[in-house]
């Protein structure tokens, strides 16, 4: 199942959907994906019950439809794109593995983006291939580790809060995964949590604990 750790209600924060409470262009707080059952939200459900079904069998059809929307100019559909990708990720994990060097390296990318919503699901869908990541099939294990888990802490102390909770939730997903892999890290590690403890708002805070 397709979830994010550290919520309040696991319904309303499900398939990579985080509220985004940074305030918009139009002066008020926005709240992109609300709290209800959506279509995208069963969309990505679907493709997650499809891919633990069907495993590689679904790629030939898929991956083409997903590479379409990585590509396009238009930041919201790559969003859609990065939701599906992270959807299918723990389902597929061997048929796609042989594209997960460059699958890292455009959604560390994406994580960068100035879009808060392409950052937020970048964050989610990055740590969706832990098991990749960490694993010893990776030959580039430790690099792909060292970059994931700097884009994070970057994203921890994101000035928008639900990238903030995304980088958050992403981090303890990495951190079941890889475990006492992170000692050597544990400096930055503390040192960012310490300025998120400074930093974040009373919402956020709820998180970090």
């Amino acid at each position: 199942e397709i979830q994010h750790r550290f919520h309040r209600d696991s319904q309303e924060r499900r398939w990579g959907e985080e509220e985004d409470d940074e305030v918009g262009h139009n002066g008020a707080e926005n709240s992109a994906w609300g709290q209800h059952w959506t279509a995208r939200k069963a969309a990505a459900s679907t493709l997650d019950n499809l891919a633990e079904r069907f495993r590689n069998e679904i790629l030939p059809m898929l991956l083409p439809h997903i590479e379409k929307r990585l590509t396009d100019s238009n930041w919201e559909v790559v969003e859609s794109g990065v939701l599906a990708l992270g959807a299918i990720a723990r389902g597929c994990m061997n048929g796609l593995e042989e594209y997960l060097p460059n699958i890292m390296d455009m959604l560390l990318k994406h994580c960068q983006s100035p879009q808060p919503l392409l950052r937020t699901i970048s964050c989610w869908s990055c740590t969706r291939f832990s098991a990749w990541i960490v694993g010893a099939r990776n030959k580039q294990s430790e690099l792909v580790l060292r970059a994931v888990l700097k884009c994070l802490l970057e994203r921890i102390l994101d000035r928008n809060k639900s990238v903030q909770e995304a980088a958050c939730s992403a981090f303890a997903t990495l951190e079941e995964e890889a475990r006492g892999r992170l000692v050597p890290y544990l400096d930055d590690i503390v040192g960012t949590l310490v300025k998120a403890f400074d930093y974040y708002q009373a919402k956020n805070l709820l998180v970090l604990y």
